[in-house]
């Protein structure tokens, strides 16, 4: 019940529109990053939902980004899948900057290959939706997304 209230603190000050906000989010923040990760694991898509593209702060929710990013890999990519056709509502270019970042790992990008059939249909159309929407961004990218996909997105 702790971590949910905490949560709550997080999304409920996650526009941060004034400096309370911003040191409110941070602190919590700061208070969750002190617990044992075990213990955060099962909120972690409830983390994702956090996210928000009308921040006014981006540099702080970029520390909410890399806290998520210190969860296994294999329990940030599931909890990213199964949330994020709710993030493109209010987070799409968060949710597109987590899978960017994955494909910088040649072991994230074996593990989201294997994870993304077992996605449940909504899922799996959003991760291909924003994997294919890095690919028309990044040239570079597109290789790895190809990787991901098994596909030749060029085309």
């Amino acid at each position: 019940m702790v971590i949910n209230h905490m949560i709550a603190q997080l999304k409920a000050n996650r526009h941060m529109r004034s400096r309370e906000e911003v040191i409110t989010f941070d602190e919590i923040l700061s208070k969750l990053a002190s617990r044992p990760q075990d213990e955060i694991r099962q909120y972690l898509p409830n983390l994702l939902m956090v996210f928000d593209d009308s921040s006014g702060h981006q540099e702080v929710m970029w520390s909410l980004l890399h806290y998520i990013e210190h969860f296994d890999l294999e329990t940030e990519l599931r909890a990213l899948g199964e949330i994020l056709p709710l993030m493109s509502n209010h987070a799409s270019i968060w949710a597109a900057r987590l899978v960017n970042r994955m494909l910088n790992s040649e072991q994230a990008r074996k593990m989201l290959k294997e994870i993304l059939p077992t996605l449940p249909a909504t899922s799996q159309v959003s991760v291909r939706q924003v994997l294919n929407d890095i690919a028309k961004w990044d040239a570079e990218k597109r290789v790895q997304v190809e990787a991901v996909l098994g596909t030749n997105t060029s085309s």
